[in-house]
């Protein structure tokens, strides 16, 4: 078969898999790692060039592999990589300024000019993502995934995780997203997870740290205002939730706005407020409400867990009408008087 055969099946098939400008792949790593853009075995046969930013950045020819790759732009001297078996490009100590699209194109010997193949859509973090979480709590470590990956792993401490045995802490193979019960203080330090899939490359590292202490003691009497803060400087893009024994009583997304949604728990209605802080109020508190308050508050520099223990006791003194004669009322405070 000729090769002109040969280029007009491989270009068609291209087409039918609709690849040409089709492809795009997001790419979220850590600064100062090495990320490599890849390229499977015998995916490509011919010529290909890589682009930042619409600039030239590598060329090389797969076919004839003993001529190495061309590196044209100083921006990336001596951080670029480009494997010779598949064409995959690799770029080395990445910074924040290197985020933006790298472009693949190739060109086969049926099309004059280079097509674009797959472009990839790179963000570098500079933070780690911290996590402050109280003993006992529940905590999930998000991946923000969509789409059923191909490969997740989570490493704790720079060991994976299936070596470490712990036997509260699932993963979610749909997401890629770890879930952690009752967590404990011997599970602080670093967590790092990598996902890979057709068109998602992502690195991300927690910092976790668990306070031992199970929650802070709040004391109210029954009809005062109990005041909850979350302690911690808001951010734009703060996520807050409290949580009631569990149940959610007040959210407030500002992403989308500044404000709190309504009451979510009709037990508190008229009570409840959330003010833009994410400070918590619930006036006229009642005996009942004595329990656990959580705030969690997630954005994308950090996940903050607190938790409450309030007690509310009953009033130290009750009111009393107590008739002396036939119309006539006289109030009396009752009055518990504690001898020591």
């Amino acid at each position: 078969m000729s090769d002109c055969l040969l280029g007009l099946l491989f270009s068609f098939s291209l087409l039918l898999a609709g690849v040409f400008g089709a492809d795009d792949v997001t790419v979220s790593v850590m600064m100062g790692e090495s990320v490599t853009l890849p390229i499977k075995p015998g995916e490509i046969n011919e010529r290909l060039q890589w682009k930042y930013k619409n600039s030239i950045i590598a060329s090389f020819n797969v076919r004839n592999k003993d001529i190495p790759a061309v590196y044209p732009n100083e921006r990336f001297t001596n951080r670029l990589n480009v494997d010779p078996q598949t064409g995959s490009l690799t770029v080395k100590n990445i910074g924040t300024e290197d985020t933006g699209e790298y472009q693949l194109e190739i060109k086969t010997s049926n099309t004059p000019d280079y097509k674009l193949f797959r472009t990839f859509s790179v963000t570098v973090n500079d933070q780690e993502i911290t996590v402050s979480a109280m003993k006992g709590d529940n905590l999930s470590l998000p991946t923000d995934v969509k789409i059923k990956p191909d490969k997740v792993k989570w490493k704790i401490n720079d060991t994976d995780l299936t070596d470490k045995g712990f036997d509260n802490i699932d993963v979610n193979l749909q997401t890629g997203q770890l879930y952690i019960r009752n967590i404990r203080p011997e599970q602080s330090g670093k967590y790092d997870v990598q996902i890979n899939s057709r068109d998602l490359i992502l690195h991300r590292i927690f910092r976790v740290n668990v306070n031992a202490n199970e929650g802070m003691p709040v004391s109210k009497m029954e009809g005062e205002t109990l005041t909850l803060s979350p302690d911690t400087k808001t951010q734009e893009d703060d996520v807050i939730k409290w949580m009631f024994e569990e149940t959610l009583i007040a959210k407030m997304d500002r992403r989308i706005h500044p404000q709190p949604d309504p009451v979510l728990d009709k037990r508190f209605s008229g009570r409840l407020h959330m003010d833009s802080r994410g400070y918590l109020y619930i006036s006229h508190i009642k005996t009942n409400e004595s329990g656990i308050y959580d705030v969690n508050i997630t954005n994308s520099n950090h996940i903050v867990q607190k938790r409450f223990r309030v007690t509310v006791t009953g009033s130290s003194s009750r009111s009393h009408q107590v008739m002396i004669g036939p119309g006539l009322f006289v109030l009396v405070i009752m009055s518990v008087i504690v001898l020591v």
